[in-house]
């Protein structure tokens, strides 16, 4: 039974690691409870979560990394902000919506996503993060929609090619020019949209 379920682990383990390496995202949410989330993180938005509603926690991974999240409403805004497994900032996003974006980012995304016979962006976020920039001012910058030192656009995308449809997650710069892709393995729905 052992070596059953050892040879079951291994074999998952390079699955993952193969589809990393295809450019493929297998990121999985799990709802956590607010003490597992490091202490510098919970520090870090403690004054934008004294007026949030709905705020939830979740741990995520995808292969072998792992992130914390935190998901709230403030001022009729959904937020997402992710954290490192030691509490670092990685990014602060905010759900928008794909048409109330500036027309020449909208041109040039849609520009982009020409190349296939139709598409349809199911989910926009706005990214903000920084390299130079303070995990405090980033936060700031976000929740004040601000010009932060890095903006980019995360979008979730089916895309038809022929007769069939995949799923992406796609980035963009603050202009609207492609960065990346990553097909999205398994349900949408495995990742809480909110």
């Amino acid at each position: 039974m052992i070596i059953k379920t050892t040879l079951l682990w291994l074999v998952s383990i390079c699955f993952s690691f193969s589809l990393l390496a295809q450019g493929k995202k297998m990121e999985r949410e799990k709802r956590i409870r607010k003490e597992e989330i490091p202490a510098v993180a919970l520090t870090l938005l403690n004054n934008p979560l004294g007026k949030a509603r709905k705020v939830k926690y979740f741990l995520e991974t995808d292969g072998d990394n792992k992130s914390f999240e935190i998901k709230f409403l403030l001022h009729r805004n959904q937020y997402s902000v992710e954290f490192d497994s030691e509490g670092r900032l990685e990014d602060v996003e905010v759900l928008i919506s794909f048409g109330k974006l500036n027309k020449d980012i909208r041109k040039n995304v849609t520009d982009h996503l020409g190349q296939y016979d139709n598409f349809k962006v199911k989910k926009t976020q706005k990214q903000f993060s920084s390299q130079s920039q303070t995990a405090e001012e980033v936060i700031k910058m976000a929740l004040e929609d601000l010009p932060a030192e890095t903006v980019r656009y995360e979008m979730i995308v089916e895309t038809k090619a022929g007769s069939t449809w995949t799923t992406y997650e796609m980035l963009f710069d603050d202009q609207g020019n492609f960065i990346s892709q990553k097909e999205v393995i398994g349900r949408l729905e495995d990742n809480i949209l909110y």
